[in-house]
Order: structure tokens, then sequence, then C-alpha cells
């Protein structure tokens, strides 16, 4: 054993906290059948709306979303959608806006079991990553259409925040 200082290894930041890769993070493993995400949207009113291919596998297997904010160290889990719906949309809490949120989907089967967990991507407000733009970021989304169409959740409300000691 050397005297020297070591130096921490290259998955820490100088902060302490781990850094992630977060489109290699895996939330879920299993055999069902993954959905394919086509296009990732955040309106300017903090929603987030997911569009899928249904892939193989059975049509009311449930779709999950999950929303996670590193810079408020917080994440959400929708209410599942059946993968026949192709699209889930997740009203996510005032406490994400103006902040990136990495987006996640997960397939469970009638039976419990699991898919690996899809990355969505990483979106700001008022952006759109997709198939039909290439995957690049587009801008100036305006707000919720077709949400008759959508399977909608509350947003959560301040009793799910932590609002900290200031708050």
């Amino acid at each position: 054993m050397s005297g020297g200082r070591q130096t921490p290894p290259p998955s820490l930041r100088d902060s302490g906290r781990l850094a992630v890769e977060w489109s290699r993070l895996r939330l879920s493993v299993g055999d069902v059948a993954p959905v394919e995400v086509t296009e990732l949207t955040r309106t300017d009113d903090n929603v987030l709306k997911v569009k899928f291919a249904s892939g193989a596998g059975d049509r009311f297997d449930h779709v999950y979303l999950y929303a996670f904010c590193p810079d408020q160290e917080k994440g959400f889990l929708s209410a599942p959608a059946y993968r026949q719906d192709k699209r889930l949309t997740l009203l996510l809490p005032d406490l994400f806006a103006g902040h990136e949120v990495h987006v996640y989907l997960m397939v469970a089967s009638r039976d419990g079991r699991w898919s690996h967990s899809v990355y969505a991507g990483v979106v700001a407000e008022g952006e759109v990553i997709g198939k039909n733009n290439g995957g690049e970021r587009k801008a100036d989304v305006g707000p919720l259409d077709e949400l008759a169409e959508e399977v909608v959740l509350e947003r959560p409300g301040d009793s799910d925040v932590d609002k900290g000691a200031g708050g």
C-alpha cells in the first residue's frame, strides 16, 4: 500500500456523486419483448409524451414510463398503458420544470415477467426526439394535442415531492 493520495475512479465526479451513462442504465431486465420508441416529446407545459411501436408480444402487456430528473434527484413511474395503445403520456411535476429529464420504457407481461428497459432519451421542455426528425432535437413544441386519445396521468401532488428544509 502506497502512502500517497489515491485517485478516485473515473466513475466519480468531483462532487462525490456517481457519473451515470444514462443510455446504458437498465431499470428492468427480462425476456418479454420490449417496445421501440418512435417519438419522445416534452411540451412547454411539462407534459411528457411517448409514442412507441408495439413490437412482438401480447397486446395487453403493460408499458410503463419512468422519468428521472438528475438535477432534482427524483423520478416518477407512470401508471401502465397497454402495448396496443402505442402511446403514453405523463404530466411531470412542477419540480422538473426547466430541467432535463431522462426517459425509460419497460414492459411487464400479465404473468409478471419484464422486458429489458428501453432508454427513450433525454428531453428538455419544448423538445421532440424521434424517428420522424432523424433523432434530432426539435424545439417549439406546442401544448398537448390529441389528449382524448392518450393515456393521461395526473400530475404528482406536492405531498409526493420532498420540499427540503427550506420549503
